[in-house]
């Protein structure tokens, strides 16, 4: 059976693999989405760490060298790292006392990042922990206040001459029901047992991290630099990366009133500089890429034909007494438009239709690519 893993976790355990320490995953979104997906839609079983940690290790270093060769340093990169230099001074200042680079090689500046990244995930999951207890406490309190209306009524009463809030809080019916079968002794000894307490708080070292990345994407969004090349010029004064082009895949799902989901995919470019011909056909094959497009045959023009005939008569019948009098008209009306191309038999006249169908649902409804 295929268990389906919520994607969260999934996301999770991707950008811990030990190829993307470091934030490596911030430069490479397209392939951490697509590994994401892949692990949230398999799951865990059979999955050697090792073996797929070496599998990312490989994409990234020939991303790497093809990345290198297309982002070499450029006039434009070098003046607007001097137009910033002031911002960056102040970021190293405020979170480091010192103007200059805090850190004198990317190792070390990597050491760093990877224990405040540490850090901040051990208060996000110490947040998230408590998210969850005071789920469950309200969970506790929703079962006792539906068993005794009178509660209720009581707060209501209550609360209409104060000024504090006194809105019980929605919980979604799973919960509910898991609760709903303890007696009201069991219901308090578990709403007892979870201690109503503050959220964790940010340390100073979890602070300066958020601060950092902040500012980190503040100068990346103003700038075009990558995300990985801002973070080790601030920590090390190597020189940001300007790549000539920028990259956004954007998913947009409808829902048709036939009920089907319609997702379109397409690519967003940003360019940032100027471009040769070898560099656009890099674009090209890049932008294919991440959209996840297969070189494939265009439909031939009789096979749109037959789309057309098929699509202008409206609703296909469904009924055993009717599919054969649909197809056959179909076979008889497309044999006259193409005379030197006609079907024998309204059976693959009919298979022909449904294998076209398939491949544009395929396209675009299922996987959302479209061409």
């Amino acid at each position: 059976m295929l268990i389906m893993f919520d994607r969260s976790i999934a996301s999770e355990w991707v950008v811990r693999l030990e190829a993307f320490k470091g934030g490596k995953h911030k430069d490479v979104p397209w392939l951490t989405e697509a590994v994401t997906d892949f692990i949230s839609s398999s799951g865990f079983r059979g999955i050697d760490g090792e073996a797929f940690n070496k599998l990312i290790e490989a994409i990234l270093a020939q991303e790497s060298e093809t990345v290198a060769a297309k982002t070499k340093p450029t006039a434009s990169a070098k003046f607007m790292a001097q137009q910033i230099r002031p911002w960056v001074e102040d970021i190293r200042e405020a979170l480091f006392q010192t103007k200059s680079a805090p850190f004198s090689c990317t190792k070390a500046a990597e050491r760093w990042t990877g224990e405040m990244e540490e850090r901040a995930s051990e208060w996000r999951e110490g947040v998230n922990e408590w998210i969850n207890q005071e789920h469950e406490r309200h969970a506790a309190l929703c079962v006792l206040v539906e068993r005794y209306p009178s509660v209720t009524k009581g707060i209501e009463a209550w609360g209409s001459g104060s000024s504090i809030p006194t809105e019980i809080p929605s919980v979604d019916a799973i919960t509910l029901e898991r609760l709903q079968h303890l007696s009201d002794d069991e219901v308090l000894r578990y709403l007892n047992s979870l201690q109503s307490k503050p959220p964790p708080e940010e340390d100073d070292c979890v602070r300066s991290w958020q601060a950092f990345l902040a500012n980190m994407l503040e100068i990346c969004k103003a700038t075009g630099f990558t995300a990985r090349s801002v973070e080790m010029h601030i920590l090390t004064d190597a020189p940001p990366v300007l790549p000539l082009f920028r990259i956004a895949v954007i998913d947009e799902p409808h829902l048709l009133p036939s009920g089907a989901s319609l997702k379109n995919r397409y690519a967003k470019v940003t360019v940032q500089g100027d471009m040769t011909f070898d560099d656009l056909r890099y674009l090209y094959r890049h932008v294919r890429r991440v959209l996840g497009l297969r070189r494939v045959k265009p439909f031939t023009k009789k096979s749109m034909q037959l789309y057309e005939v098929v699509v202008s008569r409206g609703t296909i019948p469904q009924t055993r007494g009717e599919v054969e009098s649909f197809w056959e008209s179909v076979r008889k009306e497309y044999n006259a438009l193409n005379p030197a191309h006609k079907y024998k038999t309204w059976k693959v006249v009919k298979i022909t239709y449904e294998r076209i169908v398939a491949r544009l649902e395929r396209r675009m409804i299922q996987k959302g690519g479209t061409t």
